[in-house]
This record gives C-alpha cells, sequence and structure tokens, in this order.
C-alpha cells in the first residue's frame, strides 16, 4: 500500500495518542518475530508501559514520534524502521535538508565539528566545550541516542553517536530556524551559528 503522509498535528489529544500507541504496541507484539531476541519480554513490557504513562497531554505528532523511539532501540533490527509524517525516515537521510551549517558528534568522549557548509570550514575538528551554555558531558547524558543496527552492534552504535548526534540535538531541543547556537571550544575560542533554511547535504564538506 503507498504510503501517504498525513499532516502535522501539533496538537494531538492524549486520547488518540493512547489509542496509536496501543495499536503501535499490538502491532508488534503480534506481528516481530524477534521482539525479544535482545530484551527481555518483562523488560519490553516495562518500556512498553513506561512509555504509556508519559502521555498525559497533549503534544506534536512530531514528538509522539520521538517518544516511541527507545522500542525500536531495544529491537536492535534495522529492519524494523517508523516514518514520520512527512514519510521520511529519521533522523533524516542524505536527500532530506539540512539547517544547521555544521554537524557535531562524540568521537570517543570528545565532542566535535566533523562537517560544515564552505562558511563555516575553519570549525572543522574544533573540539566543543559547550553548546548555549550547556556542557558536552551534559549534553551526552541529556540527549537519548538510539540506532538500529544488527543485534549488539557497538561499533554502528558509536558511528551513530558520532554522524548523529547533531541531528538528535536538534529534535530535542526544537529550535527554529534563525536561532542561534552558541559554540565555545575547548581551545576557549567561540562561535554563534544560525539554523538557515534550505541547505542541501551537497553544500557540505
Amino acid at each position: 500500500i503507498p504510503y501517504k503522509a498525513s499532516p502535522i498535528r501539533e496538537e494531538i489529544p492524549v486520547n488518540e495518542l493512547l489509542a496509536d500507541f496501543d495499536v503501535f504496541r499490538l502491532t508488534l507484539e503480534d506481528g516481530h518475530p524477534g521482539l525479544y531476541d535482545y530484551i527481555s519480554k518483562a523488560n519490553m513490557d516495562s518500556t512498553f508501559e513506561r512509555i504509556r504513562a508519559k502521555i498525559t497531554k497533549p503534544i506534536s505528532s512530531s514528538k509522539f514520534f520521538w517518544m516511541l523511539y527507545p522500542v525500536l532501540d531495544s529491537l536492535r533490527d534495522s529492519h524494523t524502521w517508523m516514518y514520520n509524517v512527512s514519510g521520511q525516515k529519521d533522523p533524516p537521510t542524505s536527500s532530506e535538508n539540512s539547517d544547521i551549517p555544521v554537524h557535531f558528534g562524540y568521537q570517543h568522549d570528545s565532542l566535535m565539528i566533523f562537517s560544515t557548509t564552505a562558511a563555516y570550514k575553519y570549525l572543522l575538528r574544533k573540539k566543543i566545550e559547550s553548546i548555549n551554555g550547556i556542557s558536552a558531558s551534559e549534553l551526552y547524558t541529556k540527549i537519548p541516542i538510539y540506532y538500529h543496527g544488527e543485534g549488539k552492534n557497538c561499533v554502528e552504535k558509536e558511528w551513530t553517536q558520532m554522524c548523529w548526534f547533531y541531528a538528535y540535538y536538534k529534535h530535542n531541543f526544537n529550535y527554529k530556524k534563525g536561532d542561534s547556537l552558541n559554540f565555545v571550544f575547548t581551545d576557549g575560542t567561540k562561535e554563534c551559528v544560525k539554523y538557515q533554511p534550505d541547505m542541501k547535504w551537497t553544500d557540505f564538506s
């Protein structure tokens, strides 16, 4: 059945969210052959219940989409994925727009910039001390990183923390285009970067 994207809704009533969540859970429990391959049924049930208990007020379709990610993280199955209301995977694929002119992620214990547009090329490989007053170490614990590798592939998880952390950061703080990101780097320098519209992945190096 061809996928048809639905309009983004900023306020979905709690009763609808709960009904959708129940369908999501029952669908996996009835149809996924490896639901408990890497997590016990008791722990998976606990994950489901913990998420359901958080559905207490109307939220946007985007926030609801991200609320369900811990379940996918537990599956360790790259063939099981959700699509958001625009019909795209999240985090974005290489064909989508990006609205941060610098991409950053964790390599070992350091948060660093690994890709930029031409205008910010001088920031490549700089290590980040903080972003908008929040330290790199606090961001590491504050922002959950989910990945969809097969089994217990630690290398893929490290790759996700490096290459996709900025996308999880963007979703966690929900900045709007034109908002500022104030970077402080470990060498003492600072830089203010603004969200920009309509940048393509081909703009980055």
